[in-house]
């Protein structure tokens, strides 16, 4: 995974946590983990493991292919493109 990609995919966390109205402290929490590890997460810093992002899925009661879902923020060759590099 880039950092683009990286990004997206923290950025994208950041979006459903504060939809659903947590802190980080709480979500980090819920999903076993540590407030700056997903600090990191939410700025591309990290790329977290599947167990990670499943914890996270779980903590904020969102399917799995909610936390890829970028296509409001980039284009859908660039989307494609991200999920393909993800699954490598």
């Amino acid at each position: 995974m880039n950092q683009n990609e990286k990004k997206l995919l923290g950025e994208r966390i950041k979006e459903l946590r504060r939809g659903k109205g947590l802190s980080q402290e709480v979500l980090a929490e819920r999903a076993e983990t540590s407030q700056n590890y997903l600090s990191r997460m939410e700025c591309g810093k990290e790329n977290p493991t599947l167990d990670m992002l499943i914890k996270l899925a779980h903590a904020l009661d969102v399917e799995m292919n909610a936390m890829f879902d970028f296509g409001h923020v980039v284009g859908r060759k660039q989307l494609k493109e991200a999920i393909q590099a993800f699954s490598r």
